[in-house]
């Protein structure tokens, strides 16, 4: 019986062990991100939040010298607007291009106060210059206007722009 309780206590010891290396490597990650988070920005229509990735055993974990992962959050802070989407792009190093990391519609219909997140873990290199998040959406006037049955509503946009922190990858 011993020899089962000493196994069994050695056991949980190295779990822990593994466990709290594991999340000090994530410290350390999150300690020289490229962009320190959590931020946010506002503006008359939008509010959006920039944090810490939700990672779970699934999920893409940074790469150190390589990219680090982040989560987004989005807050209506104006009218109710419909057809909204959001894209994101990173400024390369030429500083001439931008590349697209993701196109996300979020909701048809999104109301005066509503949040959600749009993404739980999603990356950027680290050789990024500039985070650009484009936010789009329609307002209720234009809401539904077709001609032919093309959708001819007019879409509005805010853009959200965020410049790493000075650090070394």
């Amino acid at each position: 019986m011993s020899k089962w309780v000493t196994s069994f206590t050695i056991a949980v010891i190295l779990l822990l062990g593994q466990n709290n290396l594991a999340i000090a490597s994530n410290l350390v990650n999150h300690g020289n991100q490229l962009f320190k988070v959590p931020f946010s920005k506002s503006g008359n229509q939008w509010s959006i939040s920039i944090g810490q990735a939700e990672l779970d055993s699934s999920s893409l974990k940074p790469v150190s010298g390589k990219y680090d992962v982040y989560s987004l959050a989005l807050k209506n802070t104006g009218e109710t607007v419909y057809n909204v989407r959001i894209e994101a792009y990173k400024t390369m190093p030429d500083e001439q291009t931008k590349l697209r990391l993701f196109s996300v519609p979020v909701k048809s219909e999104f109301h005066t106060g509503e949040g959600m997140t749009v993404h739980q873990n999603f990356p950027i290199g680290v050789d990024a210059k500039e985070l650009e998040i484009d936010v789009y959406w329609e307002v209720k006037q234009d809401h539904g206007r077709s001609v032919n049955g093309l959708n001819v509503a007019r879409t509005w946009k805010q853009v959200f722009s965020f410049k790493p922190n000075n650090r070394k990858p």
